[in-house]
């Protein structure tokens, strides 16, 4: 009971740290409005299909937790790779918004391209691969 609670505190912490990007790229209410939007939906939308695939793996796995477990395990060691190999790119975006004036925005459309390309390059590249924006 204290792993799943644990467990959630962290998800729900760590699926909120986009929202620093997002408050760096879109300064317009309207804009941030629709953005927040954009991420809640789709999250929910993520949660609901792997919820769903991961029940159905534990039935087709016959109930065996421990294998269950070790697939969810190398799951997350694969999004950490995934996250610590495109620290360079957080970090520039970090550097870019430091240099830039704190008024600048970005229109929602400029927003979702920024969020498409990174997602393609975070499921596109390989991890040996060096990325740039």
């Amino acid at each position: 009971m204290l792993i799943n609670l644990l467990s959630d505190l962290i998800a729900d912490y760590t699926s909120n740290l986009i929202l620093h990007y997002e408050k760096q790229f879109l300064t317009q209410k309207a804009d941030y409005q629709m953005a927040l939007g954009f991420s809640t939906g789709i999250n929910n939308l993520i949660s609901l299909i792997f919820q769903a695939l991961g029940a159905s793996l534990i039935v087709l796995l016959h109930h065996n937790f421990v294998l269950f477990g070790l697939i969810n395990a190398v799951s997350f060691f694969l999004a950490g790779a995934v996250l610590w190999h495109d620290r360079k790119i957080l970090q520039k975006i970090d550097q870019t918004e430091q240099q830039s004036s704190p008024n600048q925005s970005l229109s929602p459309e400029s927003f979702f391209k920024i969020f498409i390309k990174l997602a393609k390059l975070s499921l596109l590249t390989p991890l040996s691969k060096s990325r740039s924006l």
